[in-house]
Order: structure tokens, then sequence, then C-alpha cells
């Protein structure tokens, strides 16, 4: 019972978000266990159109505005927080945009953005972004990207799985009545 207060305690301890690299070229390429309102996500920063990156998954935020300025808040808190400023790409503008809106019979997406222009500049909020759901806004000189949310299964839950698991499994050890 001791074991599994701890394990209990353990699960429900919120990580820390870690940006991930690309070990070639050392551009930050995503995040992992990024809470946005208490719910945790591995983002990752995703090249291509809107079509493209969100041809088969909803993006994460669409419909929820307030949703989508409170993620671009957190990847903006998490890449300011590596010791150095995390870039994208070799871009002169990198962005990052998380779409919170279609308009227009499907032509056009609005999306909270956060970036930074110069390389040593900190990442920031920039001003909502409206772009055709066509183009591939990732070409040098600049590289706006998407970020995609994929969101973690809580601990809680993962906890409460694997205990449904250990007691199926034991049911089915446990020697039989005749």
């Amino acid at each position: 019972m001791k074991k599994m207060l701890l394990m209990l305690f353990v699960a429900s301890v919120q990580a820390t978000p870690v940006v991930s690299y690309d070990t070639e070229t050392g551009y930050a390429i995503g995040i992992l266990d990024l809470i946005v309102n208490d719910i945790a996500y591995d983002v990752e920063f995703v090249e291509g159109s809107y079509n493209d990156v969100f041809a088969v998954d909803t993006p994460t935020f669409l419909g929820n505005g307030s949703g989508a300025n409170d993620a671009a808040c957190a990847i903006m808190l998490a890449l300011n927080d590596e010791a150095c400023v995390p870039q994208i790409s070799g871009g002169t503008s990198e962005v990052l945009w998380i779409p919170k809106e279609e308009l227009e019979l499907d032509c056009d997406f609005h999306a909270e953005q956060t970036g930074h222009d110069m390389l040593t500049d900190s990442w920031q909020r920039y001003y909502q972004f409206r772009g055709s759901v066509t183009e591939d806004f990732s070409d040098s000189p600049y590289c706006w990207l998407f970020a995609k949310f994929n969101p973690i299964p809580e601990p809680c839950t993962i906890f409460l799985l694997g205990l449904g698991g250990l007691v199926l499994r034991r049911k089915n050890i446990a020697p039989k009545n005749i």
C-alpha cells in the first residue's frame, strides 16, 4: 500500500517543460511537458501550410482564443527559460503560430503568435496573425512554423489504467475454485 501511495504522489507532481533540440542543427524542435490551463502537452514545431500541418488533426485551440493565447504565453516562457535564446531555424524572423480560428470558408486562419526577430532577442508575444491556409510560411529568410499540441495523458489516468491492468492480471492468475 505504501508503494502505491508513493507512486500516486510521484505521478501527481507536474513536470517542468523541456525544450527539445535537433542534434544535428541545434534548432529547437518542440517542448515536452508544456502545461497550458492545467493540461500537459508535448508540442512540435512543424513546417508547412495550415492545410498540410492539420490535414488529419484539428488544431488543439481552434475556437478557443483564450486557450491559444495562454498556449502562446506558455511557449514564450518555456523558450525564454533556456540559457541561450533557442532558434527554430536559420531565419532572421522566427515565429510560432497557435491557430485559433478558421475564416472565410476555410481560406484563411487566425493564430496567436510568439517569436523574435534577431538571433539574440528573447521570445516575445506578437499581435495575432491572419494567413492563407494553403501558403507555407517556413521559407527563408523567415521561419514561421506551427506549434502542434499533443496532449499527454495525466499521471493519475495512467496510474488508474495500470492499477486496472494489475487487477485484471491478478484475477486471471488467481486459482479458480471448482
